[in-house]
């Protein structure tokens, strides 16, 4: 399995009788099952850590499923799985660091994992309303939203809570709110009940709200700069200049999205995953999100993907790969005096990106 399977994968996770997860290739449209729960143990909860390419999810059944790609596992899948016992249903996992995971289940606690070889855990702090959604608004802090609205930041320095506030609601089922950094406001952003759109700039502590949807919605992603909230009762996708209290832009889009994540390429694409289960491929149109392909299965939950910024330097390594190994069959070429496929070749450079560098080696090619 490549080591960099997650930045051309995205990751659907399924319920009912054939509960598992599920990825998608962006680049081939191939869809592949890799891990099979027991029936109908649902999961909401998925966090991905870059530098160990573990992927951690927290199930309804109070399991916690660490997976990671490995060249030689004895299912012959490609990957190694580690599962650890919170014994109560999990509702949100986030990576501490590579050594450390946080889980919040339905009881109130939020429990620190220390992934050892024997994993062992601390009990962080007991909240009266279970947390929902965890988040990492600074390297020594922990973020956690909870079902009635209430954020409470906890120090992971001294083991305590740094504050607490109150925020909106959250739309049922509160385990789809995820919270996402938007770095060109310098703020967290989620959706709330009633189509409200909370931001919170943990530096300066402020929180604010805006009513972005008719009625709930569920997805808050980033977009390229701006932000992308989509509407699951009002059928519309909205584009969010970082300074500006309008839409940018407003697409029209199947009703009932719970779940989306983005692939940021030449062609930028949208997996969604609705409430009836289903799950789709779709491009950024003009006036709407237009369906590229229908995935395969029933019963999906949640659509989560790499890291943006992570993702981009991935993309742009690879293209400096693909265009270093044309270059070279460019020079291969034109030392044996070869014409056949060279203006192909210097096509594929322009097309990635690479134009300056083809026209470089045209020019070399001349006063050779």
């Amino acid at each position: 399995m490549n080591r960099n399977w997650h930045y051309k994968n995205m990751i659907l996770t399924s319920a009912g009788p054939t509960a598992g997860i599920h990825l998608y290739d962006i680049l081939n449209g191939q869809q592949e099952k890799i891990l099979s729960f027991l029936p109908f143990e649902s999961v909401y909860a998925l966090d991905f850590y870059p530098q160990t390419q573990t992927l951690a999810m927290g199930s309804k059944a109070g399991f916690i499923y660490l997976v990671r790609a490995a060249e030689n596992t004895k299912d012959g899948q490609g990957f190694s799985v580690r599962k650890i016992a919170q014994n109560v249903a999990i509702l949100s996992v986030c990576f501490v660091d590579k050594d450390r995971l946080a889980a919040t289940d339905t009881s109130g606690r939020c429990v620190i994992w220390q992934l050892s070889d024997q994993p062992t855990a601390q009990i962080l702090s007991i909240t009266r309303q279970p947390i929902c959604n965890l988040f990492r608004p600074d390297k020594d802090k922990l973020a956690g939203i909870s079902a009635n609205g209430k954020v409470v930041i906890w120090d992971l320095l001294r083991n305590k809570t740094d504050r607490t506030f109150s925020s909106a609601p959250l739309a049922k089922p509160t385990a789809l709110t995820k919270a996402v950094f938007w770095p060109v406001k310098n703020v967290w952003a989620w959706a709330a009940r009633d189509g409200i759109l909370v931001t919170y700039d943990f530096n300066q502590n402020k929180l604010k709200t805006s009513n972005v949807h008719q009625g709930n919605f569920y997805t808050v992603l980033r977009y390229q700069e701006r932000l992308l909230t989509i509407g699951s009762d009002d059928g519309t996708a909205k584009l969010w200049q970082p300074d500006s209290n309008t839409p940018q832009k407003i697409l029209q889009c199947p009703r009932a999205i719970i779940s989306a994540v983005i692939w940021e390429n030449n062609e930028p694409r949208l997996l969604a995953v609705t409430q009836n289960g289903k799950a789709g491929i779709y491009h950024f149109g003009k006036d709407s999100l237009e369906p590229v392909t229908h995935l395969d299965g029933n019963d999906f939950r949640v659509a989560a993907g790499s890291d943006l910024d992570a993702l981009k330097s991935y993309l742009t390594k690879e293209k400096t790969l693909k265009a270093q190994a044309i270059a070279l069959r460019i020079k291969e070429k034109a030392r044996s005096y070869q014409q056949d496929g060279l203006n192909g070749l210097h096509k594929q450079l322009g097309n990635i990106g690479f134009k300056h560098v083809s026209l470089l080696l045209k020019a070399q090619a001349a006063i050779a």
